[in-house]
């Protein structure tokens, strides 16, 4: 990457959160490449960063929303039944979707809010023009979250320099692909787990993706 964990002075954890929300606002977000913008990435709210970002960092939680959603309505998601079980597929190999896994300091009771460190996050690309928070004038007064030029070329950069990374481009790719699906679903009872948030949060979620990727695909 561009920076080290020295250069941060923060700690060595950071520079992989800073390196994930970057490719999740280059895969998730909308493609800028107007006289204006440049070749630029937009998120339309903090709130749909933060949604996209919990279901990259939380696997388990992407393959059981997916899985529960096929089951309930297989009918309407047999064209995508096959991404689904890739997704699936990936999330079980090597016991990914509990080792790729990450769980953010204080945000153990909404994962999928802006949390403290999130915060940290922003705030840090931001001044560094890396990204930019450019206000909505529309009556609900949103923010649009820019990855600017600057940011594309990081998560390019970031690609070719840490092919391990490339784990976040799939689930990136996975979570744009099927989120008209995954923002109707309620992230304040996640009862596409089978079991309470904070149950879910303390066990390892690879056992129970594979009893319903059986059930469904064998």
């Amino acid at each position: 990457m561009v920076t080290t964990a020295a250069d941060l002075d923060l700690l060595p954890h950071f520079e992989r959160h800073i390196a994930r929300v970057v490719l999740v606002l280059y895969f998730c977000g909308e493609a800028n490449a107007g006289l204006f913008d440049g070749q630029t990435r937009q998120m339309d709210s903090l709130a749909k960063l933060a949604r996209c970002d919990f279901w990259v960092r939380e696997p388990g939680h992407l393959a059981l929303a997916l899985l529960d959603t096929l089951a309930l309505d297989p009918a309407r998601l047999q064209p995508q039944r096959d991404l689904i079980r890739a997704a699936t597929e990936r999330a079980l190999t090597d016991g990914a979707a509990d080792r790729h896994r990450v769980i953010l300091p204080g945000a153990a009771y909404k994962p999928w809010s802006i949390s403290g460190e999130m915060n940290t996050i922003l705030s840090w690309l931001a001044s560094r023009a890396v990204i930019s928070d450019r206000p909505s004038f529309t009556k609900a007064g949103s923010h649009q979250i820019v990855l600017e030029e600057r940011g594309v070329a990081l998560a390019q950069q970031i690609l070719e320099a840490a092919p391990s990374f490339d784990w976040y481009r799939l689930q990136s790719e996975t979570v744009r692909v099927f989120l008209p699906l995954l923002e109707n679903l309620d992230l304040s009872t996640m009862s596409y787990l089978g079991c309470s948030p904070m149950q879910a949060s303390a066990l390892p979620l690879v056992p129970t993706i594979k009893e319903r990727y059986e059930r469904l695909f064998n």
